[in-house]
């Protein structure tokens, strides 16, 4: 048993904590490397790993965590034949709010976010996972509570996923995956009083992702991304603490500021003598500003471009962008139907980074 107290006063306890603790996250990668790491090589592994923390807050409230993880895995010749992990969390938040008279508000009870996935590395250059995820987000997570935010149940999400990543060539990775999440009491801004949030229902996302990075060549590095999704409202709700035909949001409505295609490429290239150069764009398509689905976000596409300079020795390096380097006009965001924010007009940046 472990118990530590840090300089905010916040007391955390560890119980049976493994000393090769690794990353993972929501999508079930490893290290960034779907579970291809230094371990591969040590046959039969297993981990369990039990641990509670407590956080408290001075005069504004605590909150208590639980968590267990279980990891079993089967190496082979080529590493991690077959791996599976499950964990399970349980949260417990008390926070204090004071106004006219003090009152406290605890989270409630119920509040479990279990993962639990397959991976399957069949050879050394490629991986197959399959993965579940489920998480929440009480209204005073971050021991904010308010009078905006006291009555609002927990926003809850499940997603499913199933993807596989391959090395096509030795420092080239491509990867794909197929993923559905589903949103329930999602808080949104209420149009009618401002300051305030109703809740939202329910949200299904459904999308696809491809992607590819590493070095095709060894002067040229490429990084790229695709991704379709499609995210609509699929239990109407009340967009308005009145309930009136007027304010009803149908199921079917899309989800405000989720574009369904968007499209990523970068490339830097070595130019030799310690200067490199990149050039690459991005494309997002048409969004609406909100679930109402009344005010559109038209798609656009956006051309960007580096240059650098490395210095001897190799932890020195200058570098020069040019944003929207055709200096194109769009709108790139929106916090509501009629606060829309227009993209940066072309720009030009420059830094200066190093290793010490």
């Amino acid at each position: 048993v472990e118990m530590t107290i840090d300089r905010f006063g916040r007391t955390n306890v560890f119980m049976s904590r493994s000393d090769d603790d690794w990353y993972r996250d929501d999508r079930g990668y490893r290290n960034g490397r779907d579970g291809r790491d230094d371990r591969n090589d040590r046959g039969f592994n297993q981990r369990l790993e039990l641990s509670f923390f407590k956080e408290i807050h001075h005069d504004v409230g605590s909150t208590n965590e639980f968590s267990l993880d279980i990891e079993l895995g089967e190496g082979g010749p080529v590493g991690v034949n077959l791996e599976a992990f499950a964990d399970f969390g349980w949260r417990d938040t008390i926070v204090f709010f004071c106004d006219a008279e003090r009152f406290s508000y605890r989270s409630p009870a119920d509040l479990v976010d279990p993962r639990a996935g397959v991976i399957w590395t069949p050879t050394a250059r490629s991986t197959y996972y399959v993965s579940y995820s489920y998480a929440f987000l009480p209204s005073a997570e971050q021991l904010g509570l308010a009078t905006t935010n006291t009555a609002l149940d927990p926003e809850k999400a499940v997603n499913y996923e199933v993807g596989a990543r391959w090395d096509v060539l030795p420092k080239l990775t491509f990867s794909t995956s197929v993923f559905q999440l589903e949103r329930n009491n999602v808080k949104s801004v209420n149009p009618a009083l401002p300051g305030t949030f109703v809740q939202s229902g329910q949200q299904r996302t459904q999308g696809a992702e491809l992607g590819l990075q590493g070095d095709v060549m060894s002067n040229w590095q490429i990084y790229g991304g695709y991704a379709w999704m499609n995210a609509r409202v699929t239990q109407p709700f009340n967009s308005n603490t009145t309930a009136t035909t007027a304010s009803l949001v149908p199921a079917g409505n899309k989800v405000g500021l989720v574009p369904e295609h968007t499209l990523s490429l970068w490339n830097k290239f070595d130019l030799g003598n310690r200067w490199g150069t990149g050039v690459g764009m991005i494309y997002q398509g048409a969004s609406y500003t909100s679930f109402l689905n009344t005010v559109r976000l038209p798609a656009f596409a956006r051309a960007d471009a580096a240059l650098y300079y490395t210095f001897a020795g190799g932890k020195t390096k200058l570098s020069f962008n040019v944003e929207n380097l055709l200096n194109q006009r769009y709108f790139a965001n929106a916090d509501n139907n009629t606060n829309i924010s227009p993209g940066s007009p072309r720009a030009l940046r420059i830094g200066m980074t190093a290793r010490f």
